[in-house]
């Protein structure tokens, strides 16, 4: 039975009292049979998330709907059959030992179709059955055999996706059953059935509204099953299968997400690589959906900026290496004195081989936290997938990915950067960020890390080509153009071999100009001769010889010095 709600006009969802009446709210939840009956549930995400309509169908309350415990004699032909079978305990225990057996060791997966079978069971008939199933799922639950585990996933999903329009003690019931269980189920994961229960709370979840299901939410939620350390596999699993659950729910449980990322923050320096890999994901769910629509932002949601915000605070030891250059420190593959040596050390600057053997142990000892710490955060960077723009808060932390990206002491710290480099630089730049992006990239470049330079070259091209029409203005341009030519002058030939591949494609492709004024640049470029000498000395060619190549900067090494050619 459906009845209609008349709103009046759209409405954005996120700007009006209406959304907080069907959001999840631990003060607001159901918790009484009257409160039940009375609360208008909404199953579907898509309403009221960016507006409401003027008109809205949703189900009427419990006591206009028709009963589910129909006895036999109210039944029709077809459903007697069912009801007669499933009455029966003989029955059902084969039909359990039945969908129990395993078909293909290592094959056999989640099946839906079993699912929606119990579904229509649970739905049709009420809680008619459920005593019979109950010692059935106590023991597939307790159990630790894969088909066991899939066996009562199934039921599971079934069970509470039917159990859609059942009056509130019934559904109380139910889960006074079901938490023991999926708690007893939760203990016993393994490699084999976590991908089914993941699949099972997806189900569960998957266009109901958050309210009808606040009993799983709290349990999976809750600091005993979120702090409670079980190693790092089963832990990892307890965080997917939150993250199965949640994610069906989008925008409509900012209570749960803030919720968990105050139990997650704790958790971000993890040792374990496999547990910060899922953090990371975990991370990009909770903030998925702080982006601001027409109309202003979603309130209630995690702040990706407040968030950042913490990061930069946590990570301030490894800050010392972008802002080395304000000291005057350099990043050399030479020797350096004993003096240098002790100030790189000290800031974590990159320098010679044998001084990076005595930082690596400073940073697995002391500070090791920290470097996990950015992992994780790295991992939340690329697993946005470009679903967010690139917000100026995420760009305070660029200068400090760009440092990590391209060195060879941890082979993870360099993957993670350069993955979370990719997925920024193929992000939407909204016009607010341009400033932000251009002003790290210019510390970048005029630091001391040649690594860092190389690897911002690289993301400049690739971000201009992603934004094109959004940074096709002259003061942007302009500003690029200068990181460039600078960069071409850098000492260190693999950046000046970047600045000039990057040059090239932005001649190319039009959005820089090879005007009579960079033109008369290269020319003044090309008319300097660098000899070959211990310190590397430059010495300006007056006699007005040199190599000038259009759109094409060419990098030549010779032994110990370097002759740019344009």
């Amino acid at each position: 039975v459906l009845f209609t709600l008349n709103l009046g006009k759209f409405l954005t969802g996120h700007c009006f009292g209406m959304l907080y009446r069907h959001r999840y709210n631990v003060e607001t939840l159901p918790q009484t049979e009257e409160q039940w009956s009375s609360t208008v549930f909404i199953d579907k995400t898509f309403w009221g998330y960016y507006c409401w309509p003027q008109e809205m169908r949703a189900y009427a309350p419990y006591d206009q709907q028709p009963p589910v415990d129909r006895a036999r004699d109210q039944l029709t032909e077809g459903e007697a059959v069912i009801f007669d079978a499933f009455s029966s305990q003989e029955f059902v225990d084969k039909l359990i030992g039945f969908l129990s057996l395993e078909e293909r060791k290592g094959k056999d997966k989640y099946n839906w179709t079993r699912t929606v079978m119990f579904k229509g069971l649970f739905r049709n008939f009420g809680d008619t059955f459920l005593a019979l199933f109950k010692p059935h799922l106590e023991q597939l639950c307790a159990d630790k055999q894969e088909s066991s585990q899939r066996c009562a996933a199934e039921i599971v999903a079934g069970l509470v996706r039917g159990c859609k329009h059942w009056p509130f003690p019934k559904v109380e019931s139910m889960w006074e059953l079901l938490l023991p269980c999926l708690a007893s189920a939760f203990s016993e994961i393994s490699l084999e059935t976590y991908a089914d229960w993941g699949s099972c709370l997806s189900d569960c979840s998957s266009d109901r509204d958050p309210r009808r299901l606040h009993w799983l939410f709290e349990m999976i939620v809750s600091s005993e099953s979120l702090s409670q350390s079980r190693g790092s596999f089963k832990d990892t699993s307890v965080m997917y299968l939150l993250q199965r659950a949640l994610s069906q729910q989008e925008w409509r449980a900012p209570a749960l997400h803030h919720r968990l990322l105050e139990h997650l923050e704790p958790q971000l320096s993890h040792p374990y690589k496999l547990v910060r890999d899922r953090l990371g994901s975990l991370l990009s769910t909770v903030f998925l959906f702080d982006i601001e629509l027409l109309g202003g932002r979603l309130s209630a949601q995690p702040k990706v900026s407040d968030f950042v915000g913490r990061l930069v605070t946590g990570l301030q030891p490894l800050w010392g290496m972008v802002s080395d250059v304000k000291n005057g420190s350099t990043e050399t593959d030479g020797p350096t004195s004993a003096v240098d040596v002790d100030d790189l050390a000290m800031s974590f600057a990159t320098t010679t081989v044998s001084l990076e053997d005595s930082r690596r142990d400073k940073i697995e000892t002391k500070d090791g936290a920290v470097i996990q710490l950015l992992k994780t955060a790295l991992n939340w960077l690329g697993a946005n997938r470009s679903l967010q723009p690139l917000s100026p808060s995420l760009l305070r932390l660029l200068p400090l990915i760009l440092r990590h990206s391209d060195q060879e002491e941890d082979q993870e710290l360099d993957v993670l950067a350069k993955t979370a480099l990719q997925q920024m630089a193929m992000s939407w730049l909204p016009s607010a960020s341009i400033e932000a992006l251009l002003d790290e990239l210019e510390m970048v470049a005029n630091g001391n890390s040649w690594r860092a330079v190389r690897s911002a070259l690289t993301f400049i091209s690739t971000i201009v080509f992603q934004n094109l029409l959004t940074v096709q203005k002259p003061n942007i341009s302009s500003r690029i153009q200068k990181i460039l030519l600078v960069s071409l002058q850098n000492p260190q030939l693999e950046v000046r071999e970047a600045a000039a591949s990057c040059l090239s494609k932005l001649l190319q492709c039009g959005y820089l100009v090879l005007s009579s004024e960079l033109t008369g640049h290269f020319l003044e470029m090309a008319a300097v001769k660098l000899h070959k000498t211990k310190g590397k000395v430059a010495v300006r060619n007056t006699d007005g010889k040199g190599c000038v190549c259009v759109c094409v900067c060419v990098c030549v090494r010779a032994r110990a010095s370097v002759c740019v050619c344009v």
